[in-house]
């Protein structure tokens, strides 16, 4: 299942029916104009809140606790430097 996230500078409904003929079963898009493109596209109005929705439930069928991992690299941190 394929999530059209959207960020300040990327929009992931342009990417659903992409998925789509790569192999995702469904897409789910806030895109009003991609809802009629396939009968695999479902449209919701937030296509975040929907994952977060449904990763909520999926949860709530469990009795487990949920820890989270971040991390960050910084093997590609330049810094600028001073040398004359």
């Amino acid at each position: 299942m394929f999530f059209s996230l959207r960020g300040n500078n990327f929009d992931g409904n342009k990417f659903a029916l992409e998925a789509i003929k790569k192999g995702a079963k469904f897409a789910v898009v806030d895109d009003k104009r991609l809802q009629d493109k396939d009968n695999r596209i479902i449209y919701v109005n937030d296509s975040l809140k929907a994952l977060q929705d449904l990763s909520n439930y999926h949860r709530s069928l469990f009795d487990t606790k949920v820890i989270g991992i971040t991390a960050v690299s910084y093997t590609h941190l330049t810094l600028p430097t001073n040398r004359e």
